[in-house]
């Protein structure tokens, strides 16, 4: 069975500054067009997410929220404090507590978890893996496709998005061995 998984990093946010908390830095006009282009993306490849989860942060519940607004609504949303700049491992373990009714599944989230996440799960499929494997870049300030990516370059800037193709009848099974494609725009 084919499932989606779609990796978007959080769009431009305002920049850090000592009197606000990290947490709660908001998009710049700039990040929201951003955003609305990475839901453009979604809805070009067909895609649309059975099941959003995002890190609670205010950049990324307010990428999270355009990007819904944008494909017209997502079924269900979820924000789980444990997404807040989580590591890879922790974001491989949310995503595989994810209802198996969700064949497409879309995570905003931070760096450096969410690119080596990406990393980690695209490596199987960049590297030598029976399936057809295709990865490209998209520069999202640019709107182009360019170049192949290789797994260990593969680096998410922002509002940028890693799309997996998943081979699994569970999300419970997520891992490199079971992602069949990557494409990054």
């Amino acid at each position: 069975m084919s499932r989606w998984l779609l990796l978007l990093r959080h769009a431009e946010a305002q920049a850090a500054d000592a009197a606000a908390a990290d947490f709660d830095r908001t998009l710049t006009e700039r990040g929201r067009a951003q955003a609305h282009q990475a839901a453009q993306r979604i809805a070009a490849a067909g895609l649309h997410p059975d099941l959003l989860l995002a890190s609670p942060s205010a950049r990324t519940r307010e990428t999270a929220e355009i990007v819904a607004l944008e494909l017209g609504g997502i079924g269900r949303t979820l924000a789980p404090e444990a997404l807040y700049l989580a590591s890879a491992p922790v974001l491989l373990s949310v995503l595989q507590a994810c209802d198996d009714a969700a064949g497409t599944l879309l995570l905003v989230g931070h760096n450096p978890g969410l690119s080596a996440l990406a990393r980690e799960l695209a490596a199987g499929a960049l590297h030598g893996s029976s399936a057809a494997a295709h990865a490209a870049t998209h520069g999202a300030a640019h709107g182009a496709a360019h170049g192949a990516a290789d797994a260990a370059a593969l680096e998410l800037g922002l509002a940028a998005m890693c799309r997996l193709t998943v081979q699994t009848p569970s999300w419970r099974t997520l891992g490199a061995a079971v992602v069949r494609a990557v494409t990054l725009g």
